[in-house]
């Protein structure tokens, strides 16, 4: 049911030209790496 409502809104924040970054908690120990998918996204 929840993934359901996740993809609905996902498609929602899409069609209004909202990028869409997920990242899993233990990603988030190395902020370099992030911090360079956020780039790549906006700069793709």
């Amino acid at each position: 049911m929840q993934q359901k409502k996740d993809q609905r809104r996902d498609e929602i924040l899409k069609n209004m030209g909202i990028k869409i970054l997920r990242f899993k908690n233990a990603e988030l120990d190395n902020m370099d790496k992030v911090v360079q998918r956020i780039i790549s996204a906006f700069t793709a």
